[in-house]
């Protein structure tokens, strides 16, 4: 029974990432498509454009473009926050923090600052970052995919040379976290195509899943911690 538990709680969290890397890959194909190529899962290109528009004396770009900065910031030192000072599941928090993202991000024109249209992208792509990121003990970024990519491409090599079984399993599940990101970018492609803006109304039926997806976790740790009690 208690083994039946590990593997639901191995088999739950999987899917979970999967998910996650679904709607990290939509979101990261919204913020291109929508807001004039974009990106809003990863600040490297803002802070570069920051230095050129600072260089370039183009002011009130800059500051735009640190407030983006800032709530990217902001979010990820509010969830070590709520790790270290509060008892809340981050899932949850992270989770309801999304949804309430992709609803505001519905209601912002096309005709604003595209940087702008990404300052609820900024926010929940970083929260999620920290809270979701990664399964079977390995780190997986459910955000954006370039050491996901590396990370499968070495495990494939180690695997063509060795043929472990170690590098076999990272091989899987780096690939698992790039299949199912790629696929979130194809949905949110003809998803943007028919609803514009209001497509990220859509990203919250995923996050719905996840949600029951924690609900489930809790239940089989729970289950699992009765379990180990009446084998002491």
């Amino acid at each position: 029974m208690k083994e039946k538990v590990i593997f639901l709680q191995k088999k739950t969290d999987l899917n979970l990432h999967r998910i996650m890397c679904f709607v990290g890959g939509f979101m990261g194909a919204y913020a291109i498509l929508i807001r004039s190529d974009n990106l809003g899962s990863a600040q490297t290109s803002n802070m570069i454009y920051i230095v050129l528009q600072l260089l370039g004396r183009d002011l009130p770009s800059v500051l735009i473009r640190l407030g983006g900065l800032f709530l990217y910031f902001a979010a990820i030192e509010l969830t070590v926050l709520l790790e270290k000072r509060t008892n809340i599941s981050l899932k949850k928090y992270a989770l309801l923090t999304e949804g309430i993202c992709l609803f505001i991000l519905g209601f912002l024109p096309l005709t604003i600052d595209p940087v702008l249209g990404l300052y609820p992208i900024f926010f929940m792509m970083s929260t999620q970052w920290c809270v979701f990121h990664g399964t079977a003990g390995y780190n997986s970024s459910t955000i954006f995919s370039t050491n996901n990519f590396k990370q499968f491409s070495l495990a494939l090599g180690n695997y063509v040379s060795e043929k472990d079984e170690a590098s076999h399993e990272k091989m899987l599940l780096f690939g698992n976290s790039l299949l199912f990101f790629h696929i979130g970018v194809a949905v949110s492609f003809f998803i943007c195509r028919f609803f514009q803006v209001k497509a990220s109304f859509l990203a919250i039926i995923p996050l719905a899943f996840a949600l029951y997806l924690v609900f489930k976790e809790e239940r089989l740790d729970e289950k699992f911690s009765e379990l180990s009690a009446q084998t002491v």
